[in-house]
């Protein structure tokens, strides 16, 4: 492990964990929402989320909302959880996800969804994992994991982490990937499915598997 990927992962450890023992309450959101098509698109702070596949046409949501209470970062304090809700914006294109409240908070996002549903997720610091999906996905992370599941053959797959690893491996077959000093990426964009895979990290790891 490098000095960064090792800096990386405690700053990230700290964030996502540090505040278990002193965090005042937990609150639990739930929404559902009929898929018609729509891509899908998510943004938050900090945080984990979970995309799971389905053969359903219903989007099912489960967020965890933690106060993040704590003095150890300056800019973090109390939060009334009672105001946080879930911030949906839905149209015949798109189904827009996030809270409405990012800050001083630590969310937990489970979303169950038709597999065929394109994704694209834009995260700050955290952890992503999407499995099962067919479609088109898009993940920009910050700082943090991102791991992808899938069964398909990817039209393009680009990968990568400015100061991380990537791993990508097809059916317990581990690709070579392109190395410098600090970063790492995977790039193929001439295979014959119809999908795309794009996953940017800044800080942190990206691992995809065929299964």
């Amino acid at each position: 492990m490098t000095t960064f990927r090792l800096f990386a992962t405690l700053f990230l450890i700290l964030a996502m964990t540090s505040t278990a023992a002193m965090a005042a309450s937990t609150r639990t959101l739930s929404e559902s929402y009929q898929y018609d098509g729509q891509q899908v698109s998510f943004d938050m702070g900090i945080g984990s989320a979970k995309f799971v596949a389905t053969d359903s046409n219903e989007i099912k949501i489960e967020v965890v909302v933690e106060d993040s209470d704590t003095n150890w970062l300056f800019f973090w304090g109390d939060t009334d959880l009672s105001d946080i809700a879930i911030e949906s914006k839905l149209t015949t294109k798109a189904l827009n996800l996030s809270l409405n409240e990012q800050d001083n908070i630590e969310q937990q996002w489970t979303v169950y969804l038709p597999k065929q549903a394109a994704l694209s997720l834009e995260v700050g610091v955290g952890a992503i994992e999407v499995s099962g999906m067919t479609n088109d996905i898009e993940i920009s992370l910050g700082v943090g994991s991102a791991v992808v599941e899938h069964q398909v053959t990817y039209s393009s797959i680009d990968l990568d982490s400015g100061v991380g690893d990537v791993s990508i491996s097809e059916q317990g077959k581990n690709l070579a990937v392109e190395r410098s000093l600090v970063a790492q990426s995977y790039s193929n964009n001439d295979q014959a499915g119809e999908a795309s895979l794009t996953v940017d990290v800044g800080v942190g790891e990206v691992i995809v598997t065929k299964l």
